[in-house]
């Protein structure tokens, strides 16, 4: 039998400026294990038309603010994954989903599944005017 173990990392509110934000980072640093991420959810206060982008293996400057990754079930072993808040990019990376929200919605939910290989890295960026966002991320690793 398999064994899943799911995570969920979530930000605090995050006070983002005009222009593509590098709003976070996920890094899979083993060589053997897969993420599988289930779920993002991105919400936003303010009014107003905003980009949501994902990219895959970003140049990394500086990792960021680190964030508390949680555990589903209170038994499973801590998550291989680190979480990033913030992070300093030189480059973005490939570009894997882009899209719009907001327009004063206050919850998003992407159900866009997609696998984040053993050493792969991924950024995800917000773009619009001044805006009050969270982020929450669920995945699965094998």
């Amino acid at each position: 039998m398999i064994k899943l173990l799911r995570y969920i990392v979530t930000t605090d509110e995050i006070n983002t400026a005009t222009g593509e934000i590098k709003l976070f980072l996920l890094k899979n640093p083993s060589t053997s294990k897969h993420l599988f991420v289930e779920k993002i959810l991105i919400s936003s206060q303010d009014a107003g038309q905003k980009t949501f982008k994902i990219y895959r293996n970003p140049t990394i400057t500086t990792n960021g603010t680190a964030l508390t990754i949680n555990k589903v079930r209170a038994t499973q072993s801590a998550s291989i994954a680190t979480a990033f808040l913030s992070p300093t990019i030189s480059a973005n990376g490939t570009l894997l989903f882009g899209g719009n929200f907001g327009e004063g919605s206050p919850l998003q939910l992407l159900d866009i599944p997609f696998v984040v290989e053993p050493s792969e890295d991924i950024l995800i960026t917000t773009q619009s005017t001044s805006d009050r966002i969270f982020l929450t991320i669920v995945w699965i690793e094998e």
